[in-house]
């Protein structure tokens, strides 16, 4: 659970070695590369964000990511280098400012007491968090990786509320995947940091200055929680997919047995109760997902996720499915990009060609 008590991993978390990338200046088609993308946001540059891309392949959509509580860190710079290489452009987003006291260098250590009151700062703003956010998305459509006007998004813990917080703004999304994410962005109630002591929906209304909830049109949403997360209750679910219904989001909710919260951080990360196959099953679960957002840009296996979860598996297009042409990426595919524009939200190639893409899964070298 993200509060006090979180204790400090007992191993310092490190890069899989699949995920590392090449430095920019030595990169050659097929590297991986990860540029620092600092964002200026109401007078504050935020610095540490990073976009990562494999070089020399065509513009494809991009993919925030959100991080827990503690801040942007190595772990989730190196999902964004996963999701680069299988295929996306990957964007670790910052949302916190430095203080005195609590550095970017300081947040692959536990110190609830001073990451908590940041992240109690973004749900006391709702207006803000979500132009942060936009802020990142709209510097990522301008960079020359990123196929403008497609994008996605997933999160951890806070990271959750992020992307839940970017589809109630009516951002340009056509896919968003939380991980153990809380599913309502209230505050802490006054003089408390305690995760189970927050505003109850008429404190909040009271309080904050609540944005109105547009939400992005024919934006996919998958919820990957696990069963034993003590901050996702039982009313919590039961109001999300009120309002969820309300909005008419097209949205799936994955329960995992006996999971709990921080089941795909990884090991060595604060926060983190990894469980290796709740991760596999939920990280192919987000390809999925986006491999149905965009048909045409074709997914590569990669080795390990930035848990170093071993997939195994691979989704490729099948043989003799609806449409015709390449894929984005390079390779041949049964289905083509599609024509015309969506709503709202939705972007462009949203479509398969003609008739729905067919998807196999494939195993891959263990």
């Amino acid at each position: 659970m993200c509060g006090g008590d979180v204790e400090q991993p007992s191993n310092d978390y490190k890069t899989p070695a699949c995920l590392k990338p090449t430095p920019v200046e030595k990169a050659k088609p097929g590297d991986l590369v990860v540029e620092k993308f600092p964002v200026t946001y109401d007078g504050y540059t935020y610095l540490h964000s990073h976009i990562a891309y494999v070089k020399g392949r065509p513009p494809a959509p991009v993919i925030l990511v959100h991080h827990n509580f503690c801040g942007l860190k190595q772990f989730d710079i190196d999902q964004a280098s996963f999701l680069a290489k299988v295929g996306y452009v990957g964007l670790a987003v910052d949302l916190y400012k430095e203080t005195e006291n609590y550095k970017y260098a300081d947040r692959a250590t536990f110190n609830w007491l001073e990451a908590a009151p940041l992240m109690n700062g973004l749900y006391m703003n709702p207006k803000a968090w979500r132009g942060l956010m936009k802020a990142h998305l709209d510097a990522a459509f301008e960079h020359p990786a990123v196929e403008k006007g497609l994008a996605g998004a997933i999160g951890y813990c806070l990271g959750g509320q992020c992307c839940l917080e970017q589809m109630r703004g009516g951002q340009t999304l056509q896919a968003c995947v939380t991980f153990h994410g809380l599913l309502q962005s209230r505050p802490f109630r006054p003089g408390s940091l305690d995760p189970m002591n927050k505003m109850n929906p008429d404190e909040y209304k009271e309080a904050v200055d609540i944005p109105p909830s547009t939400f992005t049109p024919g934006c996919r949403l998958v919820v990957e929680n696990g069963q034993y997360d003590g901050e996702v209750s039982l009313e919590s679910i039961g109001e999300f997919m009120t309002e969820m219904h309300e909005h008419d989001v097209e949205w799936q909710f994955h329960t995992h047995s006996k999971a709990p919260h921080g089941f795909a951080l990884a090991p060595g990360t604060v926060g983190s109760s990894y469980v290796e196959d709740v991760d596999r099953r939920s990280t192919m679960s987000m390809l999925a997902a986006f491999a149905e957002a965009w048909p045409a840009y074709r997914q590569h296996p990669v080795e390990t996720n930035a848990s170093g979860t071993k997939l195994n598996y691979c989704l490729t297009r099948m043989s003799g499915a609806k449409g015709k042409g390449k894929s984005k990426g390079g390779s041949d595919t049964a289905a083509g990009k599609g024509s015309g524009k969506g709503k709202k939200g939705g972007g462009k190639g949203q479509g398969g060609g003609k008739g729905k893409p067919v998807w196999r899964v494939k195993a891959t070298s263990p």
